[in-house]
């Protein structure tokens, strides 16, 4: 009997030990480790906390097909999901001026083309609390999607539209390089 009940706790142990995680977490947020993007579910290319003087602002979780390893391929006409989730309040205006920022100081982005997509989207942000989520999806002829708390806000057509705002966080002009890295899961 003591044989038996040992065969199966190391079973039960192997079992265990092998088992794939089905999400991943960062600084508390958890997320799955893969996400339906239109016809196709794509893998959790890499995830990391973005802090500000110390302070936990956001985890992020960025989804696209396998092979998207650099910038430009992120950026790329290929479906795509980001998720950030919010570790503390942070107000509508706040959001809306640091995004503005991040985006005039890459070249690459002609803000006049983009303004009326800009302040769209601008238009359907809202204050966030500790837990809220904001997350965009970009499906290639469909446009880009703004979500909160899984709740569609807006669509916004365009390529340009998506290289751009994607490119606050996966551009070479991003919150930080070390962040963008480890999205795209380049470096852990």
């Amino acid at each position: 009997m003591k044989k038996y009940f040992t065969g199966i706790c190391l079973t039960l142990s192997l079992l265990s030990s092998t088992a794939v995680a089905e999400e991943t977490c960062v600084a508390g947020a958890c997320f799955p480790n893969e996400m339906q993007i239109g016809d196709g579910s794509y893998p959790l290319r890499g995830a990391a906390l973005f802090e500000w003087y110390l302070f936990d602002v956001y985890s992020a979780a960025f989804y696209a097909p396998e092979g998207v390893d650099t910038i430009e391929e992120a950026l790329g006409d290929v479906p795509k999901y980001l998720v950030l989730h919010y570790h503390g309040d942070i107000k509508r205006q706040n959001i809306i001026d640091n995004s503005e920022h991040i985006l005039k100081e890459n070249p690459a982005n002609d803000m006049a083309a983009l303004r009326d997509r800009l302040d769209r989207m601008y238009t359907a942000y809202s204050d966030v609390g500790e837990g809220d989520r904001f997350a965009m999806r970009y499906e290639p002829g469909k446009g880009t999607t703004l979500l909160f708390n899984g709740t569609p806000k807006a669509v916004l057509e365009g390529v340009d539209f998506q290289q751009a705002y994607f490119g606050i966080w996966l551009s070479r002009f991003s919150v930080g390089s070390k962040f963008t890295q480890r999205l795209l899961g380049t470096r852990s």
